[in-house]
């Protein structure tokens, strides 16, 4: 087997290279039962233009319509029809024709390559030569009819053995985005479980503080908040956390050391403030300076708040 991935704009260059060799072919089994169709002219009037308009769409038809394997089964149903009533019409359309018809389709989509089912429909084709030459001397073909015929089997190898190809790869396509789903979601869940592991160490980490932890991104959003901040400036912790440090009230002389921080850069150490509400105020030791990163970037801002003992 044979794997090849068709672009949209190879497989509708393709599949019209297929059914320009099926109007070939009819035209030229037209051309041959020309006196017989007049007969049916009509019907043969309207099968020619169907034909011609098929070709028509199928040639403007964009080419994001040749995405996928549905458009191949589209066009195949079509073109067994033109087959089959084609070759009623213009031809012998007998029972052997139609077993090596379905034959051909069988093997071909065995096969799953185009490359192969040239082969394929030359040993078919030759099987039906042989088979009305040879074996169906009781109910013989003339030559010619037998020679009309033998495109119709190679085209229906060629369209099977395209849709087998298709179809092919569009499960190893399912199968490769499967398989990278797995492993991204893998990778998710695994990058998750370490994100955890370190937001329980940092949660671990500010508790083994005394003094009070707060931590900010570079913006003023608290993102760490320990319990004895809690404690200290009576504010839990599940309100504070995700909250603009300016919002949390009995904090404006801290909020003052983390303006000029960010602004001034100047960092703050030990120095003495007021935190909490007039009455119930408290005075503490100061500290505010930048977080970096190993670049020297910064990404946030630690403020501590000591008790005087």
């Amino acid at each position: 087997m044979i794997n090849v991935e068709y672009t949209k704009e190879e497989t509708k260059k393709y599949l019209n290279y297929i059914r320009i060799v099926l109007s070939f072919s009819l035209i030229l089994a037209w051309i041959y039962s020309f006196d017989f169709l007049l007969e049916k002219l009509t019907f043969t009037i309207i099968f020619i233009s169907l034909l011609v308009i098929s070709n028509i769409i199928f040639i403007l038809l964009p080419e994001k319509f040749y995405s996928g394997v549905k458009i191949n089964y589209i066009v195949f149903i079509v073109d067994m029809a033109f087959i089959i009533i084609g070759a009623q019409l213009f031809t012998v359309n007998d029972l052997r024709f139609i077993v090596c018809i379905f034959l051909a389709i069988f093997i071909s989509a065995i096969s799953q390559s185009v490359k192969m089912s040239i082969l394929i429909a030359i040993v078919v084709d030759s099987l039906y030569f042989f088979i009305n030459t040879e074996l169906g001397k009781s109910q013989p073909l003339s030559y010619e009819m037998i020679l009309l015929n033998l495109p119709f089997i190679f085209i229906v190898s060629i369209h099977s053995s395209f849709i087998a190809e298709k179809a092919n790869q569009e499960v190893l396509k399912r199968k490769e985005i499967e398989r990278m789903n797995e492993l991204l979601t893998k990778g998710v869940i695994t990058k998750s479980r370490k994100l955890s592991d370190i937001t329980d160490f940092l949660d671990d980490l500010s508790e083994s503080f005394l003094d009070a932890l707060i931590v900010l991104d570079i913006e003023g959003v608290v993102k760490i908040f320990n319990s004895a901040a809690e404690n200290m400036l009576n504010i839990k912790k599940n309100k504070a956390i995700n909250s603009p440090l300016k919002d949390l009230a009995g904090l404006s002389a801290a909020k003052d050391i983390i303006m000029k921080l960010r602004f001034e850069n100047k960092i703050t150490k030990d120095e003495l403030i007021d935190v909490g509400y007039d009455n119930k105020s408290l005075k503490v030791y100061a500290t505010a300076t930048f977080i970096t990163n190993k670049e020297g970037n910064k990404i946030g801002i630690l403020l501590l708040l000591r008790k005087i003992y």
